[in-house]
């Protein structure tokens, strides 16, 4: 077989850089990229096989999950799903309502965590134009 394949989720164990042909048969190994986890109804391997080609699962890892990140006092989180790495969320003010910050924020790893990239904006009330000037009030 050739080089194994760049997985997105994983990538493959140091030993094995540099190697350029593997014999029928053989075991490589990978590991999860930071920001994924290992998936444990799969291996985290690949088999030379029949006609020069890997076998095994490429979804040996799955990305992790950020926290729910909470809704602004007099708005909504739209988008709502699962919050895994790599994803983002946004977010809109109900009407009367201005948003103050990001409307959209990541899901990233920040110092090897899993987080969200920003904080979460607030909403804040619009304030009204004053009154018109009422003749000989």
């Amino acid at each position: 077989c050739d080089v194994p394949p760049r997985l997105p989720s994983a990538e493959l164990k140091e030993q094995y850089h540099g190697i350029s042909t593997f014999p029928y048969n053989s075991v490589v190994e990978y590991v999860c990229r930071p920001g994924y986890m290992k998936n444990v109804n799969t291996q985290n391997v690949l088999v030379c096989g029949r006609n020069n080609r890997w076998h095994g699962s490429k979804e040996m890892c799955l990305p992790k999950l950020c926290a729910y990140p909470g809704e602004p006092a007099n708005g909504r989180l739209l988008l709502a799903g699962r919050f895994i790495f790599g994803s983002a969320v946004n977010f809109a003010c109900n009407t009367g309502y201005r948003l103050v910050g990001n409307s959209q924020i990541q899901c990233v790893i920040k110092n090897g965590v899993v987080t969200w990239d920003r904080d979460v904006p607030t909403c804040e009330p619009i304030p009204c134009s004053p009154p018109p000037e009422i003749a000989n009030g």
